[in-house]
């Protein structure tokens, strides 16, 4: 779902960008990733997929004390916070989403979004499609 059709046209609508190429996915158990050449730079975005949910939370727990400067992000999934270089991750059930915006610009689309900003709004993006 983080490589759908539906999934590549909300996210570059809603950060003002376009593709630069073409998305590429990759599927290396537990992790399904998909690539994003934007052209304002590259996004990561991954799911992992956990076997049950004190599994998750402890990956999520570890992931979050590691971060430098985590932010919660009240509201999103069952449990999600941003890192200081814009990176969030989210989880709901078994999945842990992360959104990797490192290798993008600073700020991105029209109007300008900060990185951080731009990766939460990937998350809400990804996890509005999660029902």
């Amino acid at each position: 779902m983080v490589c759908a059709d539906e999934a590549q046209e909300d996210i570059v609508k809603s950060l003002g960008v376009s593709l630069a190429g073409p998305t590429k996915s990759d599927w290396a158990a537990p992790v399904y990733t998909c690539t994003y050449a934007l052209t304002t730079g590259t996004m990561v975005l991954s799911v992992r997929e956990l076997t049950d949910a004190s599994t998750t939370i402890s990956y999520f727990t570890s992931a979050q004390s590691t971060a430098t400067q985590p932010v919660p992000l009240p509201g999103l999934g069952e449990g999600a916070f941003s890192a200081a270089d814009g990176t969030v991750y989210v989880r709901k059930d078994y999945l842990i989403l992360k959104v990797d915006v490192t290798g993008l610009a600073d700020y991105v689309g029209q109007p300008k979004l900060s990185r951080a900003a731009a990766g939460i709004r990937v998350a809400e993006i990804i996890m509005g499609c999660w029902r």
